[in-house]
């Protein structure tokens, strides 16, 4: 989805230095998601009623991405959005499901916590930031 958008190479025209996942590997990637300042994806869907981002697991786009960066940017078409939960997965009446990815990552917004000191604290797991640019086409 964000292919298309050539961000790589206008991020690099912009004097930013550009990582991308295609060129990682499984040895390197893990250092580069926690020293780099944001990370920019894809999404599979959107879910309007809870503000979720849903984004499957794929080698192109591992989870890390959405999760090691202080900051995370998702970008959407709105054909992705849907309106709730119950929109997101198919009937369990459906004759045929589709077959679902190892692992769907759900991001409602940075993590919060009220375990530490009984203080509410955010941002403790994952990006303290996540901001969602939608795009319509």
């Amino acid at each position: 989805m964000i292919d298309p958008l050539d961000l790589p190479k206008r991020l690099q025209d912009a004097g930013i230095e550009v990582i991308s996942v295609d060129e990682l590997t499984p040895e390197s990637c893990r250092e580069s998601f926690f020293t780099t300042d944001l990370g920019v994806s894809g999404v599979d869907y959107l879910v309007a009623e809870t503000g979720t981002v849903v984004l499957h697991s794929a080698p192109e786009q591992p989870r890390s991405l959405s999760l090691l960066p202080p900051v995370h940017i998702a970008i959407a078409e709105r054909k992705q959005l849907v309106p709730d939960l119950f929109d997101l997965f198919p009937s369990s009446n459906m004759e045929q499901s589709p077959t679902l990815p190892s692992c769907i990552t759900f991001i409602t917004g940075p993590s919060k916590t009220g375990d530490i000191e009984l203080r509410l604290v955010t941002g403790v797991h994952g990006p303290g930031e996540i901001h969602v640019i939608l795009i319509d086409r």
